[in-house]
């Protein structure tokens, strides 16, 4: 199919098409899926874990532009990262150390160099994840020791970060959490269950208590990444046993209920992940089977 009836097809992008759609981007270097945040001033930065075990991020040029070069930063990770933007438009990124307690840095200025890594401690099982909070406080979500979700938030905006709690599910040691934000500030953390489902739990109340966990249902073979549209849906994307992306978004804003699953392509390996644009554009950020990260 040629890419010129894939870019006019007004309707649906005919699946045959979504190949054609992905960009290549960086080094063959990754040993991992990329984190993505958007920077104070729109540049989506991606942050990924590299070959060596240390972390590495490009950032884009200009909001909504291509990618720059590859910088690396120091410290030596057993995992995937995690990264979010501070209240004050700080980035920070979050991994787990060869203590397998999470560990963080800061960029000293909002789009910025990074500074040192700092530990919150804990004893990790799987990659974090972290969101940030209607009232500012950045929280970040692991799956713990026992197989069950952990998570931890800043005391304060900014802050110093409070004690664990659990949250509870079943999970295997490969599953990673991931957090999306609701229109009305809720939190909604997604997770690959060991029954192979797709399940969710959120926040009851905007940096409140938080709901049981329900099923999304799919059959999938990958760790989650979730964005919010400009309309206020949540989205969330997977691999499908035929390693192609899969997606399933909300019916309406806010709301537990959603729609029916569909194909996105791509042929992946590893865990996919989301950012949005400055224009409210969702791009999709994976691996694919040559290493490179790849988006759509």
């Amino acid at each position: 199919m040629s890419l010129y009836r894939c870019l006019t097809s007004l309707v649906l992008v005919p699946a045959a098409c979504l190949g054609a759609l992905w960009t290549g981007l960086g080094p063959n270097l990754i040993s991992g899926h990329p984190a993505v945040a958007r920077n104070a001033d729109g540049r989506l930065q991606l942050v990924v874990r590299l070959s060596d075990s240390t972390a590495g991020t490009t950032v884009q040029d200009s909001a909504g532009g291509s990618f720059g070069p590859w910088v690396s930063f120091n410290g030596v990770l057993v995992d995937n990262l995690s990264v979010a933007p501070n209240a004050d438009g700080r980035l920070a990124a979050f991994g787990i150390g060869r203590d397998f307690a999470l560990w963080d840095i800061l960029q000293t200025s909002p789009g910025g160099s990074f500074s040192g890594w700092t530990s919150a401690g804990g004893y990790i099982m799987a990659e974090p994840v972290a969101a940030i909070n209607a009232d500012g406080r950045l929280e970040v979500f692991v799956i713990g020791s026992d197989h069950t979700l952990w998570h931890i938030a800043q005391t304060t905006p900014g802050g110093s970060w409070g004690s664990w709690a659990g949250l509870g599910g079943s999970f295997s040691r490969n599953a990673r959490p991931v957090v999306g934000i609701n229109a009305d500030g809720r939190l909604e953390a997604f997770a690959w269950m060991i029954d192979n489902e797709l399940w969710q739990i959120a926040q009851t109340a905007p940096g409140g208590s938080w709901s049981d966990w329900s099923p999304l249902g799919g059959t999938i073979i990958s760790n989650p990444a979730v964005a919010r549209d400009s309309a206020g849906l949540l989205h969330a994307f997977v691999l499908g046993t035929d390693r192609d992306l899969w997606e399933i978004s909300q019916s309406s804003t806010g709301s537990a209920g959603w729609t029916g699953w569909s194909a996105l392509g791509g042929q992946l390996v590893a865990d996919p992940s989301t950012g949005v644009d400055a224009d409210g554009r969702i791009e999709v950020f994976g691996t694919g089977t040559d290493n490179r990260v790849w988006y759509n």
